[in-house]
C-alpha cells in the first residue's frame, strides 16, 4: 500500500524524475490508487499525464492513452497539456469522457504496464556457453 502522507506534489515530482523509465512506470503504479482521491484535479491530470509520457517513452503512444485519456476526465481544461496526445479531439469534457470510453483505464491495463515490463534474460549464442 502507498504512503498516503506523500503530497501529491511530490509524488509527481518524484516519478518524474525518475531516470528508468521501468522504475519509473512501478512508481506511479504503486501510487495510482491513491490519485482519485486527491482533491486538485490538476494534480490529477498531471500524474496521469507524466505517467503516461513514462509509458508512452517506453512502450509507444498508443500504449499510453489509457492513461492520456484518464488525465482528461480528471482536469479537462483546455490548457492541459494531455490534450496534445490527441490533436484531433476538441478540448472539453465530453470529448475526454469519448476518449476514457476509447480508451479506458482498467485494472487490467494497469497490471500490464509492470508486468510487460518484467526483465528478460538474454540468450546466450550458443558458442558463448564456454566463456
Amino acid at each position: 500500500m502507498p504512503n498516503t502522507s506523500i503530497s501529491p506534489t511530490a509524488i509527481i515530482a518524484e516519478g518524474r524524475n525518475l531516470t528508468d523509465s521501468l522504475e519509473a512506470i512501478r512508481y506511479f503504479s504503486k501510487h495510482q490508487p491513491q490519485v482519485s482521491s486527491w482533491p486538485d484535479v490538476q494534480k490529477q491530470g498531471g500524474f496521469y499525464y507524466f505517467f503516461g509520457c513514462r509509458v508512452e517513452g517506453k512502450s509507444g503512444t498508443k500504449a499510453a492513452y489509457p492513461l492520456f485519456a484518464a488525465g482528461l476526465v480528471a482536469n479537462p481544461e483546455s490548457n492541459a497539456a494531455v490534450w496534445d496526445k490527441f490533436p484531433n479531439q476538441t478540448p472539453s469534457l465530453s470529448d475526454a469522457q469519448i476518449l476514457a470510453k476509447k480508451y479506458p483505464l482498467t485494472d487490467e491495463y494497469l497490471a500490464s504496464l509492470t508486468s510487460s515490463f518484467s526483465p528478460q534474460v538474454a540468450k546466450k549464442k550458443r558458442w558463448e556457453f564456454w566463456k
